[in-house]
């Protein structure tokens, strides 16, 4: 073999070298583990950098990637053939690792939906320092603007670090836990918890009466009647208090919890305002 056919291998084979690194460092060796499958609405790609884009299907992403689904946005990020993940309207997430050794996604803020079937590797969410872990299952996680973590294991099971006490999700169980709190497991099916404290007396000259209660940990609760509404949050605990507006008559006083999750769940008393009725007075003889 010629010295300028040998020079040309050599040349060639760094080349050829050379590209595969371009690949593997900036095109296809990590970006390829996750690609964008499907957009709807307003989402954008903000690169490490800070470059915005148009979030479109077909876009490989990077670690240091952050896709933002703006009101009414979704996109949904392959996994490989089988494995999604899905980020829901005004919803952040960041890519922190995309490799053969698994993806590591962060949560921002807002709700994710995670499809995660065997051959994808293991798959994990992190939020604030809390992390969820699965290679065969299907869970959904939430980050509520006050901090609160709300996941739901739908099938498989899902590993947990970071959050004292609790190690995993099986199938059939939500977990909600108020920043920096103790971690409420339960049943899907068992209804959110809501326990009130009614007034003693269902009759009253006030123009007020205290509504307490308990919820999950920084649950939405909406109380009052038609026409004078009141909503406050529960406590990182889950208790709840405030004062209900009344009319001249029997008023029906609704209370509605909400949780990180989305789930609600309402009860309903009467309270009587009479203004009318005589007051009574007590004399003491001597």
């Amino acid at each position: 073999m010629s010295k300028e056919i040998q020079a040309l291998a050599l040349l060639l084979l760094i080349l050829g070298v050379a590209w595969l690194g371009y690949v593997r460092l900036f095109g296809g060796g990590g970006g390829e583990r996750l690609v964008i499958a499907a957009v709807e609405g307003t989402v954008r790609r903000v690169d490490g950098y800070g470059a915005e884009i148009a979030a479109e299907p077909g876009l490989a992403l990077q670690p240091r990637d952050r896709i933002v689904a703006g009101a009414g946005g979704r996109a949904v990020l392959a996994l490989g053939p089988d494995s999604r993940v899905t980020i829901e309207e005004e919803s952040a997430v960041r890519v922190l690792a995309a490799d053969a050794s698994g993806v590591k996604l962060e949560l921002e803020g807002g709700r994710v939906q995670a499809t995660i079937r065997p051959g994808a590797g293991p798959v994990g969410i992190s939020s604030e320092g809390t992390s969820l872990i699965a290679d065969d299952a299907d869970f959904t996680v939430v980050r509520g603007e006050d901090g609160t973590l709300g996941v739901i294991a739908e099938r498989g099971q899902v590993g947990i670090e970071g959050l004292p006490g609790t190690e995993r999700l099986s199938a059939g169980e939500r977990l909600v836990a108020a920043r920096g709190g103790t971690a409420l497991v339960a049943p899907v099916s068992e209804e959110l918890l809501l326990k009130v404290a009614w007034p003693n007396a269902a009759r009253t000259r006030e123009e007020t009466t205290e509504v307490r209660g308990h919820t999950e940990p920084n649950a939405r609760v909406r109380l009052g009647r038609a026409g004078a509404w009141v909503e406050v949050k529960a406590d990182p605990t889950g208790d709840f208090v405030t004062r209900v507006r009344l009319a001249e008559g029997a008023n029906e006083i609704h209370v509605e919890a909400t949780s990180v999750l989305g789930t609600s769940i309402a009860v309903v008393h009467t309270v009587v305002r009479d203004t009318t009725a005589p007051s009574v007075s007590t004399q003491i003889r001597y």
